[in-house]
């Protein structure tokens, strides 16, 4: 059911113009899902694992801006309202935090 989430976010963006950016939470669109996972929300983050996808130049005027959607717990969600994205960056780079693990421990 993930893939079916992330196609929804696609979705959401294609068709109601929803902001994908780097510390922006989709929130609850993975609890709307029958997902093996105590998590709710999808943070958008930079592909960091894959720096070579910053931006990739599909012509020359148009380029794509990947993102990696990182799953994460309400507990989480409140810490990253609270302290802001780079906070909260840290605390997921702190803790070792298997962000594609859909069954990690909450970073807080």
């Amino acid at each position: 059911e993930y893939p079916n989430a992330l196609a929804t976010a696609a979705f959401n963006v294609i068709k109601d113009g929803w902001l994908a950016a780097p510390g922006v939470v989709f929130t609850g669109i993975l609890a709307e899902y029958d997902i093996d996972s105590p998590m709710e929300h999808i943070m958008w983050a930079p592909p960091i694992p894959w720096l070579e996808l910053g931006s990739v130049d599909i012509s020359s005027t148009l380029s794509v801006h990947w993102l990696l959607a990182v799953p994460i717990y309400e507990v989480e969600r409140q810490y990253l309202l609270e302290h802001g994205y780079n906070a909260f960056e840290h605390l997921l780079e702190g803790a070792d935090a298997d962000v594609g693990d859909l069954r990690r421990q909450a970073a807080t």
